[in-house]
């Protein structure tokens, strides 16, 4: 009967297969193709669970077979690093209002935002920004923020704990003319 505990793995293995295929077909025709790196790697696992427990501790070397999880082994330095930056413990200031909160991060020389509502229903005088991310700069009082898809800079005064954001020319950002967000301690 232990012949059979290969049974286990034929998820896995058709996991693996699948990748392998999304790769080959990459290369052959050029164009991107994403991989199940998480869903490989959870199969394996849950064909381990089949079997006895004295098998070989080496079993776990197959998982190199699957190269979805090679791909998410070799992005979880990226992944941490990017957790890090954009964690809690990278916080510099806190800025909100009744609808809206606006986070600042620093690591290092990166700065990032994050715009969120913090209602369940978008209100009418949200500015554009909010629900994006990018990056800050503060020059003489003033803070920038740049959306990274886009050229979008918003421009806001630091008075006293708050955020006024000046006027803004073009209809997009005009919501966020005269904005105030207090700095949340």
């Amino acid at each position: 009967m232990n012949d059979w505990k290969i049974l286990y793995f034929l998820p896995f293995i058709f996991i693996a297969c699948v990748n392998l295929w999304i790769l080959l077909a990459q290369l052959r025709e050029n164009k991107h193709s994403s991989f199940a790196p998480v869903i490989g790697l959870m199969c394996f696992f849950l064909g381990t669970q089949g079997l006895d427990k004295d098998y070989n501790r080496w079993i776990w070397l197959l998982i190199l077979l699957d190269i979805g999880t090679l791909v998410l082994i070799g992005s979880l330095p990226f992944l941490l690093r990017e957790w890090l930056i954009n964690s809690r413990f990278c916080r510099y200031r806190v800025y909100q209002n009744d609808t809206q909160i606006l986070t600042l991060y620093q690591f290092k020389q990166h700065r990032t935002f994050n715009w969120q509502y913090i209602v369940k229903i978008k209100p009418e005088n949200v500015p554009a920004l909010a629900g994006f991310g990018g990056e800050w700069t503060i020059i003489d009082d003033k803070l920038y923020l740049n959306v990274v898809a886009g050229d979008n800079i918003a421009v806001a005064n630091l008075e006293d704990d708050e955020l006024v954001f000046a006027e803004m020319d073009n209809e997009y950002d005009a919501k966020l003319s005269n904005q105030r967000l207090k700095r949340r301690k």
